[in-house]
């Protein structure tokens, strides 16, 4: 009788595991699902990562001619022009493009999500996240997604920007008006 008793009370556990774990999976698929949804800046910003984490050094296409990169081009305001590019995904677009830039230790990505990034800006901001090493910015633009990644601080990410770009900037919210005054110097 105490061998029909634990194994029924297994069985009760197990039951009421799987409902847990069934109810967990339905609530994720339910507050995200996987294919359309327009992911988030912060979001952006890790996968943008991820994607340049996952690109092979080997497998640079340096032919820029042969219209695999024509639906998803570079940014106007990035400077340096495309030394090689590869296939990527980011962004749920498994036809992105990771751009390898001349002259800097940086990658564009660009890719055409279903919709755009939540809370991205409309242009490179001028304050890109910084981590690891790395400065990443994020942006919206023509129906395009833009990642640009630099091996180094922002200062090396903003060089690689024009300066007419219309660059996104906010000021940090402890800053007041008065310290954002111009201050002039003289010798």
């Amino acid at each position: 009788a105490g061998a029909a008793r634990a194994a029924g009370s297994r069985q009760r556990w197990f039951a009421v595991t799987a409902a847990c774990v069934a109810l967990l999976v339905a609530g994720v698929v339910a507050v995200r699902p996987w294919q359309g949804a327009a992911a988030t800046l912060k979001e952006s910003l890790a996968e943008a990562g991820q994607v340049q984490d996952r690109i092979d050094a080997q497998a640079w296409n340096v032919s820029l001619a042969d219209g695999a990169t024509a639906d998803h081009p570079l940014h106007k305001s990035v400077r340096p022009a495309a030394a090689a590019w590869q296939p990527c995904r980011w962004l749920g677009d498994s036809s992105a493009v990771a751009y390898k830039l001349q002259g800097a230790n940086a990658v564009l990505l660009v890719a055409r999500p279903a919709q755009p990034m939540v809370g991205a800006p409309a242009t490179p901001p001028a304050d890109p996240q910084a981590s690891s090493g790395a400065s990443i910015g994020v942006w919206n633009a023509d129906g395009l997604a833009f990642a640009l990644i630099v091996q180094g601080p922002p200062r090396e990410y903003r060089r690689l920007l024009h300066a007419t770009s219309g660059l996104a900037w906010t000021p940090p919210a402890e800053k007041s008006p008065q310290s954002l005054r111009r201050v002039e110097y003289s010798l």
